[in-house]
């Protein structure tokens, strides 16, 4: 894991070493109850882990995504803004 502090922002990054998701399932893995064909021949999970991650996220003003290559792990990004909203716009 890493976290950088960016300009009005803060970058987190998670690294597995995993299987890797393939570029066609790397959109739909954050939709409710979808899961990789790996995850399922694993059977655990529901499939909503990603798609809650992703709307906390974006509820605080961040984003959530995935840069992964299959055989080589995978990569989960979010941002985070590192003020209010509401201060942003008042110029505090």
């Amino acid at each position: 894991m890493s976290v950088k502090n960016q300009a009005r922002q803060v970058l987190f990054a998670v690294m597995d070493t995993g299987p890797g998701i393939p570029i066609a399932a790397q959109t739909l893995i954050f939709e409710p109850f979808v899961q990789t064909e790996t995850g399922l021949k694993q059977a655990e999970g529901t499939g909503l882990g990603l798609p809650i991650s992703r709307s906390l996220v974006q509820a605080h003003g961040g984003a959530l995504w995935v840069e992964s290559t299959p055989g080589a792990g995978s990569t989960f990004y979010f941002t985070l803004p590192t003020g209010s909203p509401d201060n942003e716009s008042r110029g505090n």
